[in-house]
């Protein structure tokens, strides 16, 4: 992997955050760990490099497990809206609400082929079946919520157009 341009200092970084890990804390922060809060996935801390860990949360609509937080509109009500400027304010009140939270990963907002399978269950996180539609719609939410300080992990590409085959059993 080439670290050139902006990339050349966070590249030079991470190789030498790695190069002074013991195996067990980089199977520890690689694996991840349970916690005793409400994040949904959560990356231990390394103390001795100064990597506080990390909490990561689902995003569906909204921050949940915890209290005071907002119930925001689905994707899929969002993306029928056609409204960049609205994707925008639910990125950023979103994003807001994770931080305050200390959340470090709002994990979403969903791509991929929403309603392409249309028992997968999972259709309401997606923005739209219009890859054009969603694509726009998935950067003006990731540009918003980070901008308040939160990482995005875009999720589930394909995974979800295929959970109702996951439940499928033979019949014989």
């Amino acid at each position: 992997m080439a670290g050139a341009g902006p990339w050349a200092d966070a590249l030079a970084k991470a190789r030498s955050f790695v190069a002074n890990m013991t195996l067990a804390e980089k199977i520890s922060i690689t694996a991840g760990d349970s916690s005793n809060t409400s994040c949904s996935g959560f990356v231990p801390a390394v103390p001795r490099l100064g990597f506080p860990g990390m909490c990561l949360s689902d995003a569906g609509n909204g921050l949940r497990t915890t209290d005071f937080v907002s119930s925001w509109p689905s994707g899929i009500h969002v993306g029928a809206s056609w409204n960049k400027a609205l994707t925008t304010r639910r990125g950023v009140g979103m994003g807001g609400e994770f931080k305050v939270k200390g959340v470090n990963v709002l994990l979403g907002p969903v791509v991929g082929p929403a309603g392409r399978v249309v028992l997968s269950g999972r259709n309401w996180e997606g923005f739209s079946i219009d890859p054009y539609l969603a694509g726009q719609l998935v950067s003006e939410t990731v540009s918003a919520v980070q901008g308040v300080g939160v990482i995005t992990s875009t999720k589930v590409c394909v995974v979800y157009s295929c959970i109702s085959e996951s439940r499928r059993v033979a019949k014989y």
